[in-house]
């Protein structure tokens, strides 16, 4: 019988390439507020308000926040990882951001996301 272990190798290859991402960037991280509020309006509502408790400053680290601001300047994350994983952790990758990450950052259990059921 095989080991179980090798159901997490995916998030092992994947956890560290999207911190690649954001460290291969092609431009330094420079959001102005007017981005921050743009980016506010994308949010739901029990999310926006938490970021908008955290402030701008504060959410300049915010991953959530970085990528959008990448992606609007065609710096996308999707296609980062398209290339970088082999085509089945890419899928992985894909049900991930469709059912939730197993793992809710301290973000997430902030303002009471409900992930979605992994069974």
């Amino acid at each position: 019988m095989q080991p179980q272990i090798w159901k997490f190798e995916p998030y092992q290859r994947i956890g560290p390439l999207i911190a690649f991402y954001f460290l291969a960037a092609p431009w330094p991280f420079e959001p102005t507020t007017t981005d921050y509020r743009d980016w506010l309006g994308t949010r739901p509502p029990g999310e926006r308000e938490f970021y908008e408790e955290l402030g701008f400053e504060a959410c300049r680290a915010v991953n959530a926040f970085r990528q959008y601001w990448l992606e609007k300047r065609d710096y996308r994350l999707k296609d980062y990882l398209r290339m970088h994983l082999q085509p089945s952790d890419y899928a992985m990758y894909e049900q991930m951001a469709t059912y939730g990450s197993v793992y809710p950052t301290c973000e997430e259990r902030r303002f009471g996301l409900q992930l979605a059921d992994s069974h």
